[in-house]
This record gives structure tokens, C-alpha cells and sequence, in this order.
């Protein structure tokens, strides 16, 4: 609406899209329960191994990505599924509601793994639909209304499932709009050590040297992941988010010179 989200709106609209969420993890579920049935829990490691190996196989990176996740959730909860195998049968409602406890534990899993957390708690989720409708607020502000926030960033490499993008109606959000980088702030917000080069000589030892107070936001070795991607280049780079205040502090000595 003239670009302010009309959140109760949207949230209903999320509710629609995270039907995806369901469709898609169906698709998984029904091959969790081939396993199950052929080879049972005891074997379940050695599923584990099946799946991965014809995973490799298949064409796409979105296939095996998906298999990463079905695997972690396979094995963090086959005991639960297993003891609850015998009392299923052809009982609908019970089949209904192993589908959802599985598919929590699918997401909790894309979470522990992606995000490094090791507890999913409600407050972890709501922080992160929060972030995640900021983000598309932002957007739209930057587009109807121009800048809102020249700090504001989404700090995860990762967007959380929209189903768990819930409960959003009552949220109130407000941007700071602070002062945007200066040019040479900006490049070593963004630039890796590699490209030093670019900057005036006072400031490169920010990037490099061990004594610099921000050297661990341009690590020399760091992990990339494709998440369902094929090509080096568009994976996620796992590396930290710089601070704004300790990058401006760490430069201050140097704005001189």
C-alpha cells in the first residue's frame, strides 16, 4: 500500500506461499517412509549411505542439497519414527501428525546446520521472521519512499522457511535512517584483502595485518556453500558481517594521513 506492507495482508499471503514449504517436503517424506519400510531403523546408517550415493549421482545441486538435509533429519529423528511405525497402520490422523513432526524436525535441521544454532526456539524463529519482514519493508521503502536506513542489513546468509514466518501482524517496524559510508569506508566494507590495491596505502594494513582490530572480517580462508546451486560463483560466502562502528573506529587513526 504505497509502499507500507499491510501486514496482516501479507502475513496471510505467506500462509498461502508456505504451502510450498509442505508440497515440497512431501516429496521427502515419502521417501523417508520407502526407506523405512525397506530396510527399517536398524539399517538406518546404511540408508543413509544408499541416499547419498545416488543423490551424488543425480543431475542438479538442488537435488543433493536437498538430500543434505533429508539425511540430517533422517537420522536425528529415525528413532522417533521408527517407534512410532508400529502403532501408524492406516490411521490418517496419525499419519498426519508424523508428517508435521517430521517436517519440524526437517526444518529445525536446515536450521542447526545452516545457521549454526542448537536450540530452534520460538524466539530464534520470531527473531528471524521479524529480520526477514524488515528486509522486504526496506525494499519496498527504498522504492517508494527512497532510503530509509543507510545501516540496515539482513545479518544471515540464510532466509528461514515461510511457514515459520508467522505471527507478523502486530510488528511495528522502524528504521534508523543514520548517514551513508563515505567512498573509502565503503570499499573496505566491501573489498576482500585481495584488492587492497584499491585503497590508499594508509588504510591497507587494516586489511591484512594481525594487529588490525577489524582483520577478521577479511579472512584468507573461508567456506562457501552452493545451497542447491551449480556453479562456484553463485554460492552463499561464509564470511562474517562487518561492524560498522568497529570498521569507522578502526579507521579513525588513518583519516588523516
Amino acid at each position: 500500500e504505497n509502499g507500507h506492507l499491510n501486514l496482516r495482508n501479507f502475513e496471510k499471503y505467506l500462509e498461502k506461499l508456505s504451502e510450498f514449504d509442505r508440497e515440497h517436503f512431501s516429496e521427502v517424506f515419502v521417501d523417508l517412509k520407502w526407506f523405512e519400510s525397506k530396510v527399517g531403523n536398524k539399517y538406518l546408517n546404511e540408508c543413509a549411505g544408499l541416499v547419498a550415493e545416488e543423490e551424488a549421482a543425480a543431475k542438479g545441486s538442488k537435488k543433493s542439497e536437498d538430500a543434505d538435509l533429508r539425511l540430517a533429519a533422517l537420522v536425528s529423528s529415525g528413532k522417533k519414527a521408527g517407534e512410532g511405525k508400529e502403532a501408524l497402520g492406516d490411521d490418517e490422523e496419525e499419519e498426519d501428525d508424523l508428517f508435521e513432526t517430521e517436517f519440524r524436525q526437517y526444518k529445525r535441521t536446515y536450521y542447526m546446520t545452516k545457521m549454526g544454532v542448537d536450540v530452534v526456539s520460538d524466539e530464534f524463529l520470531a527473531v528471524q521472521a521479524r529480520c526477514y519482514v524488515e528486509g522486504i519493508q526496506w525494499i519496498l521503502h527504498y522504492y517508494y519512499h527512497g532510503v530509509q536506513s543507510w545501516s540496515w542489513y539482513y545479518p544471515y546468509h540464510y532466509a528461514p522457511f515461510l511457514s515459520d514466518i508467522k505471527n507478523i501482524s502486530g510488528l511495528k517496524l522502524t528504521f534508523d535512517l543514520g548517514k551513508p559510508f563515505m567512498p573509502f569506508q565503503q570499499l573496505l566494507a566491501v573489498l576482500p584483502a585481495a584488492s587492497k590495491a584499491l585503497l590508499p596505502e594508509c588504510y591497507r594494513d587494516l586489511m591484512t595485518s594481525t594487529n588490525s582490530p577489524i582483520i577478521e572480517y577479511y579472512p584468507l580462508d573461508f567456506k562457501t556453500d552452493l545451497n542447491g546451486k551449480q556453479q562456484e560463483w553463485e554460492a552463499v560466502v561464509l564470511i562474517p558481517f562487518i561492524d560498522e562502528r568497529c570498521l569507522l573506529s578502526a579507521m579513525e587513526p588513518f583519516n588523516h594521513k
